[in-house]
């Protein structure tokens, strides 16, 4: 057994320097690929494959940065590629028809893109609830009102978790559940309108 292989170092270094710019919008000071190698642990210890960590660990690349599905086809086959795919928003669109396709095409998602969902939305979610253990106001970055925006936010990754644990066996599908429902009741104590 291998615990590293050549081919997840490979996205993992890919996914370095094609977010090498990018910051978090929470913590602001923390570089962006701290998110995707969160995904690709998560992802890890749940057990699966190669494939599915490696795309784990470039599941922003595509809408993220300047990397074509192409490139992921190149670099590190077309499995990879089309887990990505499936995991990644159309942000030409506008978003709440962006979120609604998401959420259209996650429904008929096979397992492992719908894991990949979820290891995204648990690693982002626990950013969150770190940060507003320590008392930071996690959503000041986002350019929305905070408010509207975590009201908005909160409905979507709920309908989200519910597709994600339909018909699936994702093992940390209740971690992600709990995870929100501590974001939700910690934002809800700082925003009273919330």
């Amino acid at each position: 057994m291998t615990y590293l292989s050549e081919e997840i170092l490979k996205a993992l270094q890919f996914s370095v320097f094609a977010h090498k710019n990018q910051l978090r919008k929470y913590p602001s000071d923390a570089p962006y690929a701290s998110h995707p190698f969160a995904v690709g642990l998560i992802l890890s210890k749940a057990g699966y494959g190669d494939e599915v960590i490696m795309a784990g660990v470039l599941h922003d690349t595509v809408e993220d940065t300047a990397v074509t599905l192409k490139d992921l086809e190149e670099n590190f086959g077309k499995r990879v590629a089309d887990l990505v795919e499936g995991v990644t928003e159309k942000k030409e669109l506008p978003q709440k028809q962006r979120k609604d396709l998401y959420l259209e095409h996650l429904r008929t998602a096979g397992d492992e893109i719908k894991a990949i969902s979820a290891a995204d939305l648990l690693a982002n979610l626990s950013s969150h609830l770190l940060g507003l253990k320590k008392g930071d106001d996690t959503w000041k970055n986002f350019s929305k009102n905070p408010i509207e925006y975590i009201r908005t936010v909160s409905i979507f990754h709920r309908e989200r978790i519910k597709i994600i644990k339909q018909n699936t066996k994702i093992p940390f599908a209740l971690e992600l559940e709990k995870v929100l429902e501590q974001v939700e009741k910690i934002t809800k104590t700082m925003y009273k309108d919330f």
